[in-house]
């Protein structure tokens, strides 16, 4: 399996997704189908994306069809930004798209960071997330 589900805590709505190169569009839509339901939970969404062995580039290749036909989670504005979301690798790739996500959305700093380190990842989930995680 090109990627990994594990809760964190699933009392506090965090959860790990490990992707790892290469996914299929099938695969692609078991992931999206998996983690859609967070955003129908009334808590913030805690996630830590670990995409060290993942191509990007490639993938967005291979799945741009495919990452068109699915649906964007629907989150209100508080819920939004109580959000975190941890990107662990990526490269200078991360960087720049979040360089111009800061650019649309509010308080984007606090919203997505990048990370090279997943204890320091974790760190800022779990100070986000008002408690440590396993």
């Amino acid at each position: 399996m090109p990627y990994d589900f594990e809760w964190l805590d699933e009392n506090r709505n965090i959860v790990a997704i490990r992707l790892s190169s290469p996914v299929s569009p099938e695969e692609l839509k078991e992931l999206h189908a998996r983690v859609m339901p967070l955003t129908e939970s009334p808590l913030p969404i805690y996630i830590l994306a670990d995409i060290r062995n993942f191509d990007l580039l490639t993938a967005y290749s291979q799945l741009g069809d495919a990452l068109k036909t699915l649906s964007l989670p629907s989150m209100d504005n508080a819920k939004m930004q109580g959000s975190r979301v941890a990107i662990l690798g990526g490269g200078p790739l991360v960087g720049l798209v979040l360089s111009f996500a800061k650019d649309y959305l509010n308080e984007g700093d606090d919203l997505v960071k990048a990370f090279n380190n997943e204890d320091e990842a974790r760190s800022w989930l779990q100070e986000a997330g008002g408690g440590s995680i396993a």
